[in-house]
């Protein structure tokens, strides 16, 4: 059978590996110039660093099984870095219990912060959340204040929705994850996603799958209910017998316009202005991801690289990687702004937010499209297979709700597609 996959991503990569290995004859087909997605990376003076904050969580048990496929598992370390809140001039480390005693909100509330976190660990997500909105199910676990000096302002800030636009289900899930308070997996001295994604690509290469970079699919061709071609920007079709789209929904509806589904028209997107910066000289900044609780800041969030991979940053400097979160607004006008610009910006808002300058080295600026999916009350995950045209199917993480999207649920997630694909067997057979 002949399958196309449109996305060189960690989804794209896994679901062409998994039907190329059961003998479908595959293709990638990935706009880009390099595979990788999200998790791609950038070079600088013989370099390789990711184009955004990546790090692994023990639980993400797909991950670690790729990196022990790919040779890699034994070099993998643990590390408790660090991750604060910056508020009101004093930044709070909310990994351990002296950071969040000194918090400021009533020990009442914190209590019962503790007690929903310890809850969450011991039992993980109760079904009779998925429906509920985040602000509801909060208010009734751990009170107003937490609400309005917690929960509210970092919500708003990731997704640029209210907490009662966000689901309830997807922010314990969150919780359960336990990124700010578990241990964070790296590769000393080396960007572990250029690592994965470099062995994956090779892995693709041996197989015989056939990979067209810098070909972006322009559209699905359809007859009589199914797929019969992608139709490339260039004008080349390649016809298939099925296709698995990794691609984000946003992008999805312009290769499909008149396929219409609900998860098509629930699913928001939020995209990430992300600027990873090279400093001169070392930095007090004792934390590995600070939140900054600071309304109409320039950055939501900066993660200092090396304090997590010391080996990751050139010799004498420190890395840092702002990063500011964008829905459907864009309040600062970062459309506009030219590269320099955008950096100026941040270098003044590091030194406000923390009163130390910065004196840049070097810096790399990307707009991240559609990089986290926001997900509303009762939200329906988007079908493996498609509903309208009976060999299209879908990968990506869109498809993980309520589970936190990570490295590993992306290779889930094409591994499922391309099961699906392969237990549907060859198509139906079409009329003339």
């Amino acid at each position: 059978m002949r399958v196309g996959i449109i996305g060189g991503g960690l989804s794209g990569m896994a679901a062409a590996l998994r039907l190329r290995e059961r003998g479908h004859q595959v293709t990638l087909v990935e706009g880009a110039d390099e595979l990788g997605g999200l998790a791609r990376s950038f070079e600088r003076d013989g370099r390789t660093f990711p184009v955004a904050y990546h790090h692994v969580l023990a639980t993400d048990r797909r991950l670690l099984q790729a990196f022990d496929e790919l040779g890699l598992g034994d070099r993998v370390r643990w590390k408790h870095p660090g991750v604060a809140i910056r508020r009101d001039g004093r930044t709070y480390a909310m990994s351990n219990p002296l950071g969040t005693l000194l918090y400021p909100i009533a020990l009442q509330t914190k209590l019962r912060l503790l007690r929903l976190a310890a809850s969450a660990y011991r039992r993980g997500a109760p079904s009779d959340v998925r429906d509920l909105d985040a602000r509801s199910w909060l208010l009734d676990k751990v009170g107003e204040e937490a609400l309005h000096q917690l929960f509210g302002p970092m919500m708003e800030l990731r997704f640029g929705v209210p907490l009662d636009q966000l689901s309830a289900a997807y922010v314990l899930e969150r919780i359960i994850a336990r990124e700010s308070s578990a241990a964070l997996g790296y590769v000393p001295g080396e960007n572990w996603t250029e690592l994965l994604v470099r062995g994956l690509a090779g892995r693709l290469q041996v197989a015989g799958v056939e990979v067209l970079l810098g070909r972006p699919a322009g559209r699905l061709v359809s007859s009589q209910g199914a797929v019969t071609g992608v139709r490339l920007e260039d004008g080349h079709t390649l016809p298939v017998d099925a296709v698995v789209s990794t691609v984000p929904p946003t992008v999805f509806r312009r290769l499909a316009p008149d396929h219409d589904a609900p998860w098509l028209e629930d699913l928001q997107t939020v995209d990430v202005v992300s600027c990873v910066v090279c400093v001169h000289g070392r930095l007090p900044l004792r934390h590995y991801w600070t939140t900054c609780l600071m309304p109409r800041f320039p950055f939501d969030t900066v993660f200092r690289l090396d304090r997590l991979n010391r080996g990751l940053a050139p010799p004498g400097t420190t890395l840092l990687n702002f990063a500011t979160y964008l829905g459907a607004s864009d309040p600062f006008g970062w459309e506009g702004l030219t590269g320099d610009q955008v950096l100026e910006r941040y270098v003044a808002a590091f030194h406000v937010c923390f009163g130390v300058p910065i004196d840049p080295v070097w810096y790399h600026l990307e707009r991240i499209p559609c990089y986290t999916p926001v997900y509303r009350p009762g939200f329906a995950v988007a079908p493996v297979r498609s509903e309208r045209l009976s060999n299209l199917y879908f990968a990506g993480n869109f498809r993980t709700f309520p589970r936190v999207a990570t490295t590993g649920s992306a290779i889930l997630s094409g591994e499922a597609a391309a099961a699906a694909v392969d237990g549907a067997g060859p198509p139906a057979a079409r009329g003339p």
